[in-house]
């Protein structure tokens, strides 16, 4: 084992007693089992008397995440319940690009207690997924002898995986998931943040393999990975938090140039990587892969986007330059039709203007209509953001906070996603401006964009002024304060039926603030089955507005 100074800002280990094999063991099941341990030490056959463990039932325990069988979504595998939350991109405690990019920051080389201390105040702001990698500067088991314990392949470095250990015991305690990456796209790379020169594989380096694109092929590189695989199966597949084993990060920048990612060989590693999981995690627990850029890039290799061995994946929505929020806006929105196209969940996991930012009007905006579009969107979370310490030093989480309020309680899966770009003829729903508003208070002609999600019995709308929050130029300006305006609900294809799909009824639509997720105004109405509209005036408001309409018990 080893302590630990929980206090220090740069945590040294220290080894503390003797070596000793540890069990965790995550039941799926209640009665009685019995535990064998057998192994072979210095060349003798070793094995221990069974032990028996009875298993009581825990009905508090949903079990881990998986697909959810009817929609994109998440649900939890033991109870059903649909599964929602707010993610965040901590795959290390630090990047060199964010001291370049955002060149006031007062941010340190942090190790474990930055997720100590960002945990307590992510549970509390609702952000319940995380994506950690085993980077090669982080906690990569398997490196050249760079760092304490790095030994090259096949030696597992104990202190990282000690921290990983607690990484996830921490993230337990605070119901948070993690997102596992085994390789980021570097250490096999030669031609984007190439590390290879660095990897214990190469040959220059003690390893095997003269190139990276060998590692997809190479008979004896497969026996080494999938030795790699039963060892972390065996130490991690217990986490019951561990939302799922990430195979790469941006794929396509692997191997000698940018197409390699597209060749059938990178197609049948991801296949027998991802049936090695199955095989050694007890839990089963999902496996993905990843790709820069946005979900354009998947969709050049849609043989292995569309592999049923990956369960979900994992993309970026970076623009290109200073484009913009309004591109970012549309990365999202595509992303949505991308996830029905391959018909499985797709987790944004990196975002945050260029993969060199943006200003931070772009960031602010640009994180607000991410938090809020993939909620109506039908995402399985929100995006990642990538400068994740930009929430902590300008204090961004009532943002987080706001969005998860709004969604608490609230299954996607029974509703019906609406949009005003791609409306339906089984619903309508339209803003309209007061035709005589007081005099001096007249708004100014704003272009707005709708989203809805409804059923016969409920729904959630959300409302935004694209004029300020697409308009590039817009982002200095104070957020102009929106009245008069309308909301109009209806089912055009029911003619003077009942307009909104809602069952009769009594009712209450709530308003809601989207930057404090608290409802500024609510209103109760009876649906009798006659009415052909319905209609309200929209409290004033700046920048956005939700609403949710639901039976009034």
């Amino acid at each position: 084992d080893y302590t630990w100074e929980a206090a220090s800002r740069i945590s040294t280990l220290r080894p503390y007693g003797q070596p000793r094999w540890r069990l965790r063991f995550t039941p799926i099941s209640a009665g009685l089992h019995q535990l064998k341990v057998a192994g072979v030490v210095e060349g003798r056959h070793v094995e221990l008397a069974p032990i028996q463990i009875h298993v009581t039932e825990s009905p508090q325990w949903p079990g881990v995440l998986e697909p959810h069988p009817n929609h994109s979504l998440l649900r939890y595998r033991r109870n059903g319940r649909e599964f929602w939350a707010a993610a965040m991109n901590m795959r290390s405690p630090y990047d060199t690009r964010y001291d370049r990019v955002f060149p006031g920051t007062a941010w340190k080389p942090w190790n474990l207690k930055l997720y100590a201390d960002l945990f307590q105040k992510y549970e509390q702001a609702g952000i319940k997924v995380i994506e950690v990698w085993l980077a090669s500067w982080w906690l990569a088991p398997e490196w050249i002898p760079d760092a304490r314990q790095n030994h090259g392949i096949g030696w597992y470095n104990q202190e990282r995986l000690w921290f990983l250990d607690r990484l996830f015991e921490l993230a337990r305690q605070h119901g948070i998931y993690i997102i596992l990456a085994i390789h980021n796209h570097g250490k096999f790379s030669l031609h984007c943040d190439k590390e290879w020169d660095r990897n214990p594989f190469y040959r220059g380096n003690g390893g095997y393999l003269t190139n990276p694109e060998e590692f997809f092929y190479s008979k004896r590189a497969w026996t080494d990975y999938e030795r790699f695989v039963r060892y972390m199966c065996a130490r991690y597949g217990w986490a019951d938090n561990l939302l799922a084993w990430k195979l790469f990060t941006e794929i396509n920048l692997t191997g000698r140039n940018g197409s390699w990612y597209k060749s059938a060989w990178v197609q049948k590693w991801h296949q027998k990587a991802a049936l090695a999981f199955k095989k050694y995690d007890p839990l089963r627990h999902m496996v993905t892969t990843h790709w820069s850029g946005s979900y354009e890039t998947a969709q050049r290799s849609m043989g292995l986007a569309t592999l049923p061995e990956l369960e979900m994946l994992t993309l970026d929505a970076y623009y290109n330059g200073n484009y913009g929020v309004e591109r970012f806006y549309r990365l999202l929105t595509q992303t949505f039709n991308f996830q029905n196209q391959v018909n499985k969940p797709c987790i944004i996991t990196e975002f945050g203007g260029s993969p060199w930012a943006d200003i931070l009007p772009h960031l602010y905006q640009g994180l607000h209509l991410a938090l809020w579009t993939s909620f109506f969107g039908k995402l399985p979370t929100t995006p990642g953001l990538w400068w994740f310490p930009m929430v902590e030093e300008h204090n961004l989480y009532q943002e987080y906070q706001a969005i998860n309020r709004f969604a608490s309680g609230e299954s996607r899966a029974s509703l019906t996603r609406w949009h005003n770009r791609n409306p339906s003829a089984a619903f309508t729903m339209e803003l309209v401006p007061d035709p005589s508003p007081p005099q001096k208070t007249s708004p100014k002609k704003h272009n707005f964009e709708l989203w809805a999600l409804y059923s016969q019995s409920r729904i959630l709308g959300w409302i935004f002024d694209r004029s300020y929050y697409l308009g590039n130029d817009r982002f200095y300006e104070k957020p102009p304060r929106l009245q008069h305006f309308t909301l109009f609900l209806g089912d055009s294809s029911h003619g003077e039926n009942n307009g909104t799909n809602l069952v009769p009824g009594k009712y209450r639509i709530d308003f809601w603030n989207c930057r404090t997720g608290e409802v500024i105004n609510t209103h109760r109405f009876t649906v009798t089955g006659q009415n052909a509209q319905l209609s309200w005036e929209l409290p004033p408001f700046t920048g956005d507005i939700a609403f949710k309409i639901v039976p009034d018990n």
